[in-house]
């Protein structure tokens, strides 16, 4: 028996239902008369399966594209956040901005963003990284009275 090679046509409009549109897996079964047995069946499938992931990459692509073309401004927004006059809202900010550093920092090798090894975020105005030293130190000293 030759293997097909494209998808059924019912196939292809899940596949593209799923990554195109805005509801969610039973949605789109229910809407195409697909039971979860049957996607499950569908999923073992080498064709499908292979189509599916692939779709699956496409739209991390496309988030982390999404990401990279809006982070600055969110940092931006972040930072400023920072100096909200309402004490919870600046004091969450300055933890994010912390964990963001540190998540660089991780991901560039160094231990943590202090001193020279800051690099790139060394550019915090001295305002700003006093807030975040002052969430840091408060943080710490709640952790040592725990």
């Amino acid at each position: 028996m030759a293997r097909r090679k494209y998808l059924k046509g019912t196939q292809s409009a899940v596949l593209t239902d799923l990554f195109g549109g805005e509801v969610g897996r039973q949605a789109v079964l229910r809407k195409h008369g697909i039971r979860a047995k049957t996607f499950d069946k569908w999923m073992q499938e080498e064709l499908f399966s292979a189509e599916y992931y692939e779709r699956l990459r496409g739209t991390c692509v496309e988030g982390e594209l999404i990401l990279a073309k809006y982070s600055p401004v969110a940092a931006a927004r972040l930072i400023e956040l920072t100096g909200s006059s309402h004490d919870e809202t600046a004091r969450r900010a300055c933890i994010d901005v912390l964990k963001h550093l540190r998540a660089a920092a991780g991901e560039s090798g160094k231990d943590g963003p202090e001193g020279e090894e800051m690099g790139e975020h060394s550019e915090l105005s001295v305002e700003v990284a006093g807030r975040l030293l002052a969430v840091l130190a408060e943080s710490k000293g709640a952790g040592k009275r725990a």
